[in-house]
């Protein structure tokens, strides 16, 4: 390990759950490829239970008024599920909020996932294991949409299907400052790679994705404000 790494390195282990725990794996939606392109791109830049989980949850209440289980939904059955609300606007309607990808000329979230679910659809992918095996193909596609250009949904998309990997969003950048550092997305990721593969072998090392999760919850809480 590097002397620069080392501080970084100590305060993930710091996250460590105690002697004869396991870390914790995100649930993400491993049978709907739909809710990971719903939730990937709306939690981006907003509190997540205060503005992620209702929306969340009105679109499964939604779809059980469509006779249809949420939890299943592949991205052309969410892309149908906007259109069948009149397009973007009746849909941020149907789930009462407004969130834009922007403060300043962003499009509506609403609009963003259709042209995710689109996106997706196009390629034949209905399944996270149809994202896991190719989704190199629609990666720049993702990117293109106004407001991913980052890569931050994409990451989070992936990882919300099972694909291991960090998403090198604010409360990464905010943790990894901790240590002094400060580094674009892509150093972030690299950063706490490092930190997970050096990461001795008898002491139970995290998954990237374990360690993202770890991060996000010591964040969110009061004493990592």
């Amino acid at each position: 390990m590097t002397s620069d790494l080392e501080p970084l390195a100590a305060l993930c282990h710091s996250l460590a759950p105690p002697a004869g725990q396991r870390w914790t794996t995100p649930d993400g939606y491993p049978n709907s490829l739909g809710l990971c392109t719903l939730d990937s791109i709306w939690s981006i830049g907003i509190d997540y239970d205060k503005h992620v989980v209702p929306v969340l949850n009105r679109y499964r209440k939604h779809r059980v008024g469509m006779r249809a289980d949420a939890n299943h939904d592949s991205p052309a059955d969410l892309a149908a599920a906007i259109v069948g609300c009149g397009g973007p606007e009746g849909f941020a309607d149907h789930v009462a909020t407004k969130h834009r990808t922007s403060s300043k000329n962003g499009i509506l979230k609403a609009d963003a996932v259709l042209r995710a679910a689109t996106v997706l659809t196009d390629a034949g992918m209905a399944t996270c294991a149809d994202l896991a095996a190719r989704n190199g193909s629609v990666k720049a596609a993702w990117r293109r949409i106004p407001g991913q250009h980052s890569g931050v949904s994409w990451k989070y998309l992936l990882m919300l299907a099972g694909v291991d990997g960090i998403k090198p969003d604010r409360m990464i950048h905010r943790f990894i400052a901790r240590a002094g550092i400060s580094v674009d997305d892509d150093t972030a990721i690299e950063l706490l790679s490092i930190v997970q593969q050096q990461w001795n072998p008898n002491e139970h090392p995290p998954t990237l994705r374990q360690l993202d999760y770890a991060i996000w919850t010591y964040e969110r809480l009061p004493r990592g404000a």
